[in-house]
Formats: structure tokens, C-alpha cells, sequence
């Protein structure tokens, strides 16, 4: 697994990747699914648990709340 490397050791991972803007998952969805936005969040929870990270810090983005176009 590709995190595995990165958390290793750590106390504390800061999950800040995704794809955005959203639209785009409504042309190419599993591209948002395959990728950070899904997979790639479980891969780094599974990271995380597996090598005993204390705390991870998830963030969202502006699109949660609503396009601003």
C-alpha cells in the first residue's frame, strides 16, 4: 500500500487531498471514486489504524456546501 511509508511512526495525518471541483464527478465519477475521494480515503484509514496513528484531521472543502457558481 502506498501510505503505508507515510504514516509509519507518525502520531498525527492530515488528510487534505481530494479532486475537485465536484461537477466533474457527474462526467467522470468513478475517476472520483478510484481516486482520493473514496479509495484513496479508506486507504489512508487503513494506513492509520494499521500502524496505530492517534489522530487523524480530515478536511472538506467549500464544495460541501454548495457550488459558487
Amino acid at each position: 500500500m502506498f501510505y503505508e511509508n507515510g504514516v509509519k511512526g507518525i502520531d498525527i495525518v492530515f488528510h487534505l487531498a481530494d479532486l475537485i471541483p465536484f461537477l466533474y464527478s457527474y462526467i467522470a465519477p468513478m475517476g472520483f471514486i478510484s481516486t482520493n475521494n473514496l479509495e484513496g480515503t479508506l486507504n489512508v484509514m487503513q494506513a492509520c489504524r494499521e500502524y496505530g496513528v492517534e489522530k487523524i484531521v480530515h478536511t472538506s472543502t467549500r464544495e460541501t456546501y454548495g457550488t459558487s457558481i
